[in-house]
């Protein structure tokens, strides 16, 4: 039975090392499924899409052996590049038939990463944004070790006219670590119809009924990008694989898709209120869970709508689920987030939250074309939740765990990866998504939802406490006031008035009227040519020297007049701690940007308001904390949410 088929480049993703190693990419027929491998060459699947990852498997799964199959096809070609002298005998246990067939060799490779931890966290928590993304994963990489042990296998083989088919039962399974293949033909031959397989005898397979929730807001072309693709992928796999097993549900909190915006009998277009990303996830929780139970789902796939999505992954995602334990039977499965414009970089494959600010983000900056990168990645990660641009939750555990929190937009998934503690959250290599990167362009009214929910899920999970979370919100209220960003300063002071006043106040909320005052905060982007500034003679700058240099130089001239010269940042290497007093931070991408001023005025207004905040937050984060913690089951239940969301009587 086929539990991992090998995948070629395609429109998602074009990176031919993310597939396939030893060959030109014009050796890659992705429609045909096949790669030409000449004489001398090697094709390797020590890669992100086509190793297996054989700890993981052997952890979650019930699957106890393995093999790789494969067939070979002579190709009139001539020699290429690369090692010679491959091996052209029959019989052994890793030589092709060489007696009527095209001989080869293959290896069955073990590979194990082992690194370094400590070292790898500090480069990643101290990243440098004047630092290239490559030059920073190059410094990664450099503290990866990868251990390699060839395995021995029986090799079968049968003839089909000029095809030979090739069957390597590899036996049992190791407990860590990646399997990769590397077969190398003596003379040129074609390689197709790969894949990884086991016996499935004695093994209960799991019913996989797969729904995709998908919560989109006035983003109508991705997400009908996103529908659509997987309406073709069901065409094309018709009652195979999940295909006859899903359902897409998307909750349209802009209310801008036409009812005929999706004909397909496959997809509910769910008109929701703008009550953020939260209440577009627990909308199609409530459908395909608790109110589509004629459909009997057994996991959800939640879903940002701006992803850019393989049906790869959904097939991968079910396949993988068919064979997990039954006692992983409530563990979640995630997607690493890679970026949209290099789609080779990982961003995200978990992460910690431990309650500071810091979050300790898995797999960032992990080149996926790099073989240390592909082993590491394999390790389990010490992650307690997972984004949910692609999560998989079982049906189960929504039962069990209730609804998201109403907390309109971000932590929504840190608080429900947490509220599922005690079971493990499952990454696989090849399960994942692309997405925008926006690093620097949050807007303004994003802080307000970021403080007001992390001070809620601090509390409620003692992460890391009363003092730890009142000290994270004062030193980031000093990086704004530090770095102009007094807009920010005075929302993050809104939120901490709003947390502290407690569950109470929480629900007496009109979200929605709440969400239209905090949009009218911001700041006015303006052109190079408002500011008179010519970009065309102007260099953008990052932000020199250490962050804490920085702070202490902002610190000391925070009462001195701005001056009249105005500095430009680039958007995409600024860290906002800035060496001067009037900072325009530009986008190349847009072409416009932001003037930050220092005021001295703002910042002595703004400080001594915090200190108002900060007092009321330490006496009421007490009560804050008791009053969220006892109404946890009111606001995470059906009947909570179907009022908020207007469904009673629907």
């Amino acid at each position: 039975m086929e539990v991992q088929k090998v995948l070629f480049p395609g429109e998602e993703c074009g990176e031919p090392e993310m597939y396939f190693r030893g060959i030109p990419p014009s050796a890659i027929d992705a429609a045909g499924g096949t790669v030409l491998v000449r004489r001398g060459e090697t094709v390797s699947l020590d890669t992100y899409f086509n190793s297996f990852s054989a700890g993981k498997w052997r952890r979650y799964t019930g699957i106890g052996n393995l093999s790789f199959r494969f067939h070979l096809e002579r190709a009139d070609v001539g020699g290429g590049t690369g090692q010679d002298g491959m091996a052209n005998r029959c019989g052994g246990a890793n030589q092709g038939p060489g007696c009527g067939g095209p001989p080869f060799r293959i290896r069955i490779v073990h590979a194990v990463a082992e690194a370094d931890a400590e070292g790898i966290a500090r480069l990643r928590r101290d990243e440098n944004f004047r630092s290239d993304i490559e030059e920073t994963s190059r410094r990664i990489a450099g503290l990866v070790r990868v251990r390699e042990e060839e395995l021995p296998f029986a090799l079968e083989t049968s003839r089909d006219g000029g095809r030979t088919s090739c069957e390597c039962r590899i036996g049992g399974i190791p407990e860590d670590g990646i399997l990769y293949a590397e077969i190398a033909p003596e003379a040129g031959a074609l390689v197709g119809g790969m894949s990884w397989r086991t016996d499935a005898d004695g093994i209960r397979l799991n019913r996989v009924r797969l729904a995709l929730g998908i919560c989109t807001f006035r983003r109508e072309e991705a997400a009908s990008r996103t529908v659509r693709k997987l309406e073709a992928a069901v065409a094309r796999g018709g009652d195979s694989g999940p295909w006859d097993e899903l359902g897409i549900y998307v909750a349209d909190n802009g209310r801008t898709l036409g009812p005929d915006a999706f004909p397909s009998g496959r997809v509910r277009l769910l008109p929701n209120p703008n009550l953020g990303g939260s209440a577009g996830f627990a909308r199609t929780m409530i459908e395909a869970v608790f109110h589509g139970r004629e459909e009997d789902f057994t996991h959800i796939v939640l879903m940002d709508d701006d992803v850019v999505l393989s049906p790869d992954t959904v097939e991968r995602t079910y396949t993988f689920l068919r064979f997990v334990r039954e006692e992983y039977g409530e563990s979640m499965l995630g997607g690493a987030m890679f970026h949209e414009d290099r789609r080779h970089y990982q961003h995200e494959s978990g992460a910690l939250f431990d309650g500071t600010r810091h979050f300790k983000v898995a797999g960032r900056f992990h080149d996926m074309r790099r073989r240390e990168f592909v082993a590491l990645n394999a390790n389990r990660a010490v992650v307690n939740y997972l984004g949910w641009w692609y999560c998989c939750i079982p049906a189960a555990a929504v039962r069990r765990l209730g609804l998201p929190l109403p907390l309109f937009l971000h932590f929504d998934d840190i608080e429900y990866g947490l509220r599922n503690s005690g079971r493990e959250h499952i990454l696989l290599n090849g399960v994942c998504v692309w997405h925008p990167q926006l690093r620097n362009k949050d807007p303004a009214w994003a802080t307000y939802y970021n403080v007001r929910n992390y001070l809620v899920v601090s509390a409620l999970y003692g992460l890391p406490g009363m003092p730890g979370a009142c000290l994270a919100v004062a030193r980031l209220f000093l990086w704004y006031v530090l770095s102009y960003r007094y807009v920010d300063a005075r929302l993050l002071r809104r939120a901490a008035d709003d947390f502290a006043g407690g569950a109470g106040h929480f629900l007496r909320q009109d979200a929605a009227a709440l969400h239209a005052d905090i949009l009218t905060y911001g700041y006015g982007r303006r052109t190079p040519g408002d500011l008179g500034i010519d970009m065309g003679r102007t260099a953008a700058h990052a932000c020199p020297g250490s962050p804490k240099a920085n702070v202490l130089r902002q610190l000391l001239s925070a009462l001195l007049p701005p001056g009249r010269r105005t500095r430009v940042y680039d958007a995409a290497a600024c860290s906002y701690l800035f060496g001067a007093g009037r900072c325009y931070v530009y986008d190349r991408a847009s072409g416009d940007g932001i003037l930050y001023e220092r005021s001295p005025r703002r910042f002595l207004s703004e400080s001594l308001a915090f200190l108002g905040s900060a007092l009321r937050l330490l006496l009421g984060f007490g009560r804050a904390r008791k009053g969220f913690r006892e109404k946890m089951g009111l606001l995470t239940g059906v009947p909570f949410w179907e009022g908020y969301l207007g469904l009673r009587g629907k």
